[in-house]
């Protein structure tokens, strides 16, 4: 079972310049950030639903929105209550054709750790920290991220963002 808070859209949440994703926020966050945006969503508390559930409602709204990408965020999709299904939903989404962001608070090999071979195409790694807080973006060029110590990662590990700027120019 997964704890999902809600499931929308948004154009901000995707690394890339161009595309639209479907956003599933998870209840339930650890990390407890000072400064945190996302407050409500610490609480372990909210709509559990099954595997079949979560996809079937990620299948209709990208059919409704016309869009193949799919951002896990939260609370934290990586917490305990949610990383037990999440290398599942990683993969039924890969089979289905779906590329997927995950935005977690945890470091970079945390999330290598709980996620292993699951199949992803980008992953926000890093807590948020306040004192590195900046205005967070996305224009035609780059998407810079909250606090300049989070950074993308995509399947390989290999960091595509230096200091939180994604460039969109470079290849």
């Amino acid at each position: 079972m997964f704890s999902v808070a809600s499931i929308t859209t948004s154009f901000l949440d995707y690394p890339s310049p161009e595309d639209h994703a479907i956003c599933v926020y998870f209840q339930g966050c650890w990390h407890n950030c000072p400064g945190c945006h996302s407050l409500a969503l610490q609480p372990l508390k909210a709509k559990n639903m099954s595997l079949e559930q979560l996809l079937n409602e990620i299948h209709l709204m990208s059919e409704a929105e016309h869009t193949t990408k799919v951002v896990l965020s939260g609370g934290d999709p990586l917490q305990a209550e949610s990383h037990v299904g999440i290398q599942s939903l990683l993969q039924c989404l890969n089979t289905d054709g779906f590329d997927v962001c995950i935005y977690t608070g945890f470091s970079m090999e945390i999330a290598r750790y709980i996620l292993g071979r699951a199949p992803f195409t980008y992953a926000k790694c890093g807590p948020f920290k306040q004192e590195l807080q900046r205005p967070s973006m996305k224009t035609d060029t780059q998407f810079i991220l909250a606090s300049s110590n989070q950074d993308f990662y995509n399947n390989d590990w290999i960091k595509l963002s230096d200091n939180g700027i994604l460039d969109f120019t470079k290849e």
